[in-house]
Order: structure tokens, then sequence, then C-alpha cells
């Protein structure tokens, strides 16, 4: 049959001749072979370098797991780079395949142009004979197709090994975090180290940084291949039209070759799309990698803090040792500080300097109370040594002197369990600054009930049996201040056994502690009347009549209050009071 020429207006558009073809081949063949050998140049495995540690840091626990990190790192990137590299030899391979395809594309049209020109009975032999050097060109291109498809399928199998490496790498980064943040970093040597560590991170985001830039030329590359898909998929519509004009008005053969040009662009496009779909995991797994970075950064951060921890602790402990060096009140704030960050003997020194200056010095004591030095020293008196204990009791005392708002500043700091504490089970001394700081809080009828909750009385009614004769003193004039004011508390003296004791004082003890006594006994039998006749029973009357006509003007004064009040409404304390009078006499 007669073959009919397609009319110029369904003509496909232009394609570039067989040798057009071949020279665009070989241009970006050179261009892929150039940018493999740029790369490889500026990434080259071989040539990372390795991160080696100090020497002062080698033999350490931080050192060694910082460089088992670093070196799953750096196999993690050299797997990421050779996987990269294999990419990009996937992409010329596909280039390659592209340049033939068009070049099969240029050798049908050539054909069909040939076999339109020739006679009949010439086309039928001509046509068969090229149709079987297209279809082993066809079936080689296509074998070349699957190696690439095995070489994609490789590589990604390599990548799923590479991301769990990373995996172990992070892994490795943090548990070296975690011991060179535990480790000493006050020496020189660990400062070099981190240095070190700085210069690798500084490193590895360069590298960071050039494989970002070869996946912007991969992209731009993506973006080109995009582009050719598209032009090939409209010579595929284009060949689809001349496929079906070939059918209505050509022999078979030329229809099957049609099929094959394009099966082969399908082909193409299918390739294509499986290289991009390989370019987006690469660009998950280098956001990953990027994480990795960041937690290098985090980790650094960490031990620049650290580093400045370190610091102020030294400058804190050179001022601590200056202030304890000069018993100065410019020096308050920086014992106030040694109170709360000083060793053991820091805070010792510390409470011993600080109650040098607070001892009769209320300016001072007011100081370290404004410095915040109240919570520390409360924390002394419960949890430090003795020593600690001693003096931080002490200078509560001086500033329990200076005024009610102090006063209630060591109550809201938990201050009188601890002083009861003292009292019962502290040593001479402690007892005496813990009587003395009670003493001063008593003054507050809140603090009172307070004191006699935390079990203050007990102790302080054993303390007037002390061999110490200040002791006794101080414990009366503690029970005194807690009386005043509160039935409750005057009967928990006496139901303590205090009466006896304070009668003793009364008629055996030094002057001071007859005052004390008295004022103390004189203060039970006013607040609570059941008293009056138990001071009488202990015999307390007549030590009370002959201060009241033998002793000094305070004594006399003291004594005579007290006897009022005993016989104030008791007819029995009256009768008995005349008696040891008269006896006197």
């Amino acid at each position: 049959m007669s073959v009919r020429r397609p009319s110029p207006s369904t003509d496909p558009p232009p394609l570039p001749t067989a040798p057009q073809s071949r020279r665009r081949l070989d241009e970006v063949l050179r261009a892929g072979q150039a940018h493999l050998v740029a790369t490889n140049a500026k990434i080259n495995p071989q040539d990372t370098p390795v991160w080696k540690p100090p020497a002062a840091w080698e033999d350490s626990q931080a050192a060694q797991q910082v460089e088992e990190a670093m070196t799953q790192a750096r196999v993690a990137a050299r797997t990421n780079q050779a996987a990269l590299d294999r990419a990009r030899a996937h992409k010329a391979a596909a280039a390659r395949a592209r340049v033939a395809a068009s070049v099969t594309r240029v050798q049908l049209l050539e054909a069909e142009a040939r076999l339109a020109a020739a006679p009949a009975d010439a086309r039928t032999a001509d046509s068969a004979a090229e149709l079987a050097r297209l279809r082993e060109q066809l079936a080689g291109e296509t074998r070349r197709a699957d190696d690439a498809a095995d070489e994609a399928r490789r590589a990604s199998a390599e990548l799923v090994r590479m991301r769990a490496q990373r995996d172990e790498a992070r892994k490795m980064l943090r548990a070296a975090a975690k011991v060179a943040m535990e480790a000493n970093a006050q020496t020189a040597e660990a400062r070099a180290a981190l240095q070190g560590v700085q210069s690798e991170l500084d490193e590895a985001l360069e590298e960071l940084d050039a494989v970002e830039t070869q996946l912007d030329d991969v992209r731009a590359q993506v973006r080109l291949m995009q582009t050719e898909r598209d032009e090939e998929k409209q010579r595929m519509v284009t060949l689809a039209g001349q496929l079906a004009a070939a059918e209505n008005e050509r022999d078979e053969a030329k229809a099957q070759q049609l099929r094959a040009e394009q099966l082969a662009a399908a082909r193409d496009e299918a390739r294509q799309a499986a290289q991009l779909d390989e370019m987006d995991s690469m660009k998950a797994d280098l956001e990953k990698y990027k994480e990795v970075i960041r937690a290098h950064e985090e980790f650094m951060e960490g031990c620049q803090e650290f580093r400045d921890a370190v610091d102020r602790e030294k400058a804190l402990e050179k001022a601590g040792d200056d202030a304890l060096k000069n018993y100065s009140s410019d020096n308050i704030p920086s014992l106030v500080a040694l109170l709360r960050t000083g060793t053991d003997t820091q805070k010792e020194r510390a409470a011993h300097a600080l109650w040098k200056l607070s001892y009769s010095n209320a300016t001072n004591a007011k100081a370290i109370a404004h410095e915040g030095g109240i919570p520390p020293l409360v924390a002394l008196v419960r949890d430090g040594t003795e020593i600690q204990k001693e003096k931080a009791a002490s200078v509560l005392l001086w500033v329990a002197h200076t005024n009610n708002a102090y006063q209630q500043a060591i109550v809201d700091a938990g201050g009188i369990p601890p002083l009861v504490v003292l009292v019962r089970d502290g040593t001479e001394n402690q007892k005496g600054s813990a009587t003395g700081a009670l003493t001063w809080l008593a003054k507050d009828d809140a603090n009172k009930q307070a004191i006699a909750a935390a079990g203050g009385i007990p102790p302080l009614v054993a303390m007037l049996r002390n061999r110490k004769m200040n002791q006794k003193q101080r414990a009366a004039g503690a029970l005194t201040v807690l009386t005043e004011g509160s039935a409750a508390n005057a009967e928990a003296i006496a139901a303590a056994g205090g009466i006896p004791p304070l009668v003793a004082m009364v008629r055996d003890g030094t002057e001071d502690q007859k005052v004390s006594a008295a004022q103390t006994l004189w203060a039970l039998a006013h607040y609570y009347y059941v008293n009056r006749d138990d001071i009488a029973a202990a015999g307390g009357i007549p030590p009370l009549v002959a201060l009241a006509r033998d002793g000094n003007q305070d004594q006399k004064r003291i004594a005579a209050g007290a006897l009022t009040t005993l016989a104030d409404n008791n007819n029995a304390n009256k009768e008995a009071i005349a008696a040891a009078r008269a006896s006197s006499a």
C-alpha cells in the first residue's frame, strides 16, 4: 500500500541529530567527571583530621568516651559521603541513558524518513534490519538501566546502615557529654581538650557547609532533570500522536518502533523519579546529621557553663579567704556567702568571724541579717558540726538582740526547733548560746507558745540543776520570759519540777542567781495561782524573806514583790511569811 506523508501541521518538533546528541553526551560526561573529581578533592575520608585529646587527658574516662564518640561520628560521615558519591554516579548514568535514548529517537526518525522515501519493496527488508538493530540497542539500554537500579538499591541499604551508625554516634556523643560534664574541668589540660573539641566541631561544621553546597548543586541538577523529564513527557505525547497516525497510515513495523520509543521514555521517567526519591532520602539524612551537630553545640555550651561555674566558685573561695583573714564589717557579705557555699572548715571560720563581729555590736548584727545571714545560720544550728552549731547559735543570739523584725525572721527560718535541741542535747557552750537566743525570741507571745510546743521548757528546767553557775542564771532568765503573760507556761514549768531548784538558787545561789531565781518565782506565782502553794510547800518563803531583809536593792525589790504575790488571797502564805519574819528578827 502507499505511504502518505504527514502534513506539515502534524510533524513532530525537530530533534537533535546524532552528531549533536553525541557532543551533548560527551559534554555531560566531562562535566560529571569534573564535578566528581572536585567533590572528592574537597571531601576525602582519608584526609579527615583525627581528633586527638591532649596528653593530660589520654588516660581519663572522659577523653576515651569523647574519642569513641568522635570516631563514630567520623565513620558515619564517611559512610554518608560514600552514599553521596554513589548517588552522583547514578545521576551521571541516568544522564548518559537519556542521551542514548535521544540518539535512538533520532535514529528512528532517520529510519522513518528513509522508509518513506524508499520504494515499497525495499522498505520491508530495510525496516526488518533496522528494527532488529534498534531492538538490540534497546535491550542493551534496558540492561544498563537494571544495573543502575541494582546499584541504587545497594546504596539504599548502605544508607540504612549509615543511619544506624549515626544513631549510635548520637548516643555516644550524649554519653560523652554527660561524662565530660562530670569531669574536672578546672585544670588547664581540660580547657585545652575542650578547645580541641571546639576546633573539631568547627571543622565538622565546615564539612557540613561543603556538603550542603554540593547538595545545592545536586538540587539544581535535579531541577534540570525535572525540566528534561517534562520535555520527555511532551515528546511522548507527540510520539503517541505519531503512533496513532502511523497505525492508520503505515505498516505495523513503524507502530512497534513508536511503542518502543514510548516505553523507553516511560522508563527514563521512572528512573528519574527514583533518583529524586533517593535525593529526598539523602536530604533527610542531612537533617539528621544537623541534629548531631546541634547536639555537639549543646555539649560545648554545657562545658562552657561548667567552666563558668568553676570560675565563680574560685572567685567566691578567694573572696572568702580574704574575708576570713580580716574581721571587718566590710567582709560581712563574703562571710555570709561562705556560710552557704563554703567547705565545713570555711563555714566554721565564717561563723566564728561573724560571732566576733556581732558580739555586743548591734550594727554588725543588723548587717548580717540584712545580707541574708539568718537562713544559713539556722541551717548550721540544725545540721552543722559541733563548732558550727555553737558559733551559729551565738550569732543568732546577737541578731535576735537587735530588734523584733529579726527575731521574727529567725522564727520564720525555722530557728526555734534546732535551738531547743541544742538546749537539750548540746555542749555547755551550745546550751548557753541557744538559751540566750530563745530568751530574746520569747519576748513575743506567739514565740512563747512555739518554744513550749517544741519542748523547750523541760531542758531549761534541767539546766537549773546544772553545776555551771552561769547556765543556771541563763535558764532562770529564759523561764521568767516564758512565764510572763502565759499561765500555761507557768503551769508547765511547775509540772516539770522547776520550783525546787529555783528555791534552792534563792537560798544558796550567787547574787545574780538569787535575783534571777526570785524574779522567776515571782512570775510563776503571779501568772498561775496554784504555784503559790507549791512555792510555799518547797520552802520558798524563808529564803525570800531573808533576801528581802538582807539583799541589795534589786534583790529586796524583787523578793518583796514575790512575797506580796504569794500572800495575795492566801492566808496560809501570809501566816508563813509572818512566822519567817518573826523567826529571823
